[in-house]
C-alpha cells in the first residue's frame, strides 16, 4: 500500500494506481481490525508515502521534463495529462495541490508539473505538504470511521470500493470531455 500511494503521487506511469480507494480500503481495514495498525501509524505511514512520492515526481519533472515532453503520445502517457495538469496548476496556483490531490490523473501530474515549470521548492513543499494534511486524513478517515460506526460495511466492500472508483473518477471524465470538446473548437 505504502509503494502504491508513492508510485501513485510520484511516478508518472503510476497514474492509474487507485490511490482514493486504496486509502478507504486501507482505513475500513484499520476500523475493522483486518489491518494490523493502528489509526495514528496508518495515516503517519501514508502521509509520509504520499508526501515523499510528491518530492520525487517534482525532482523527476525538473530533471526529465524537458524530455518528457519530447515523447510521443502512447497507451500509457499523453501530452494531454501533462496539460490538463498544467491547466489545473495556472488556474488554482497552490490551491491545485489540495484539489488535485482528490482527483485522480491530476494527483500524479501535479508535482512532475511543478517540476518542469520549475517551482521554488519551498512552495512547492509547503503546498504539497498542505494537499497530503487534506487528502490522506479524509480519504482514511471516512473509511476508519464507516466501519467502526458500520462493522457490517466489510462485507459489502467491493460495492463500496467500486462506488469510490466510480466517484472519484467523475471529475476526471468530466475534465477530458471539456478539453476534447476545447481542443475541437480551436480546430475548427
Amino acid at each position: 500500500m505504502i509503494f502504491i500511494v508513492f508510485a501513485e503521487t510520484g511516478l508518472f506511469f503510476c497514474f492509474f494506481f487507485p490511490g482514493d480507494s486504496l486509502l478507504f480500503t486501507a482505513g475500513l481495514l484499520c476500523g475493522t481490525s483486518f489491518l494490523p495498525y493502528s489509526y495514528p501509524v496508518l495515516l503517519t505511514a501514508v502521509f509520509m508515502a504520499a508526501t515523499i512520492g510528491s518530492v520525487f515526481g517534482y525532482f523527476s519533472g525538473k530533471f526529465l521534463g524537458t524530455w518528457l515532453q519530447r515523447q510521443p503520445n502512447s497507451w500509457l502517457y499523453r501530452r494531454e495529462y501533462i496539460d490538463i495538469a498544467r491547466e489545473y496548476h495556472s488556474k488554482y496556483k497552490g490551491m491545485a495541490f489540495v484539489i488535485g490531490r482528490f482527483l485522480p490523473i491530476v494527483r500524479t501530474f501535479v508535482p512532475i508539473l511543478s517540476g518542469i515549470i520549475r517551482l521554488p521548492f519551498a512552495s512547492f513543499m509547503f503546498w504539497n505538504v498542505i494537499g497530503c494534511l487534506f487528502w490522506v486524513p479524509s480519504m482514511i478517515s471516512i473509511g476508519y470511521f464507516l466501519a467502526a460506526r458500520f462493522p457490517e460495511v466489510q462485507q459489502h466492500l467491493e460495492k463500496v470500493v467500486i462506488f469510490l472508483v466510480v466517484i472519484t473518477s467523475i471529475p476526471v471524465i468530466v475534465t477530458f470531455r471539456k478539453e476534447r470538446k476545447k481542443k475541437k473548437e480551436n480546430t475548427n
